[in-house]
C-alpha cells in the first residue's frame, strides 16, 4: 500500500502540468486563431467590397470613353480645338495634381492640336493620372513625357497630340 500514496501524488502533478498547460498554451493559441479567422473574415469583405468599386469604377470608365467618342463623331471640324482641350481637362479632374499649366495649340493642316502640360503634385497622384491618360479611349496620344522629383513632389512636363477615336 505504500505505493499508493506515490501513485497518487504522481497523478495530481500530473494533473496540474496538464492544466498549466492547458492554460499557458491551449487558450491563448485558441484566441489567437479566433483572432485570424476575424481578421480573414473582414479581409474577405474588403476585398469583396474593392472588387465591387473596381467593377464599378469600369463600367464608369467605360462610359466615359463611349461618350468621347460619341462626342468625337459628333463635333464638327471648327471643334478640334475646344475637344482636345475638354479632353485635357476631363483627364485632370480629380487628379490631385497642382499648379497646372495647360496648353492646347492647333495643329498644321495634316496633324492634330498639340497639348502641352506641365503640373506637379504626389507620386501616387501623378501615376494614377498617366494610367488614366494611356488607357484606351482618353483621346490623347503621348509624344514627349519628362518626371521631375522635387521633394515629396514630382513634376510633369507633357506633349500629347489629340487622336480621333473610332465610332463604336
Amino acid at each position: 500500500m505504500s505505493d499508493r500514496p506515490w501513485q497518487r501524488g504522481l497523478g495530481l502533478a500530473l494533473l496540474v502540468v496538464a492544466a498549466i498547460l492547458h492554460l499557458a498554451l491551449t487558450r491563448p493559441l485558441s484566441q489567437r486563431l479566433d483572432r485570424a479567422l476575424e481578421q480573414h473574415a473582414r479581409l474577405r469583405r474588403d476585398r469583396a467590397a474593392l472588387e465591387a468599386d473596381a467593377r464599378a469604377t469600369a463600367r464608369a470608365e467605360r462610359a466615359r470613353a463611349d461618350a468621347l467618342r460619341a462626342f468625337a463623331a459628333a463635333a464638327g471640324p471648327g471643334e478640334e480645338l475646344p475637344r482636345t482641350r475638354r479632353a485635357a481637362l476631363d483627364l485632370l479632374a480629380g487628379s490631385g495634381l497642382r499648379r497646372v499649366r495647360l496648353s492646347v495649340r492647333p495643329g498644321t493642316s495634316s496633324s492634330k492640336p498639340a497639348v502641352q502640360l506641365q503640373a506637379s503634385g504626389p507620386f501616387l497622384a501623378a501615376r494614377r493620372w498617366l494610367d488614366r491618360l494611356v488607357e484606351p479611349g482618353s483621346g490623347l496620344v503621348v509624344e514627349n513625357l519628362r518626371l521631375r522629383g522635387e521633394g515629396a513632389d514630382v513634376t510633369l512636363d507633357l506633349a500629347a497630340s489629340r487622336v480621333e477615336l473610332a465610332a463604336p
